[in-house]
């Protein structure tokens, strides 16, 4: 049986704090890269009309628009144009093609969130990868 001396004098394993560093570094590095904004572009789940199918929020050239893919094979698509996102007083901002109303875009790697321009409502949706 070792004694507290002996065990104390036995070398630290360090390939578990190596292991443990990479981990903590990797998830830091993946908060972080889910704070920073960055320019709306790509596709973004709309989990709110799903019920028709699959739906999502593509930003494209400036342009959005609301993709609904209906769920049966030989369907179309339908596509909705939306509006412009463009940078307004560094802030993006969806600006409506129907009515000229605006709401502020907040895109990150992993999410977009839009929202009234007073704050008010907010959603988020998680960006399609695939």
């Amino acid at each position: 049986m070792e004694t507290n001396a002996e065990v104390a004098m036995r070398p630290f394993n360090t390939r578990l704090l190596w292991s443990i560093m990479a981990v903590s570094f990797a998830a830091l590095l993946f908060w972080i890269a889910s704070l920073i904004s960055v320019e709306p572009k790509g596709r973004f789940h709309e989990s709110g009309v799903s019920w028709l199918g699959e739906a999502y929020y593509e930003f494209r050239d400036g342009r959005v628009k609301l993709v609904l893919l209906h769920p049966k094979p030989g369907r179309e698509r339908v596509e909705m144009q939306l509006g412009a996102c463009k940078l307004i007083d560094d802030q993006w901002t969806l600006v409506s093609d129907k009515d000229a109303s605006t709401m502020r875009v907040r895109a990150t790697l992993f999410s977009i969130t839009i929202s009234e321009e007073d704050g008010s409502f907010a959603r988020r949706h998680r960006r399609k990868w695939f």
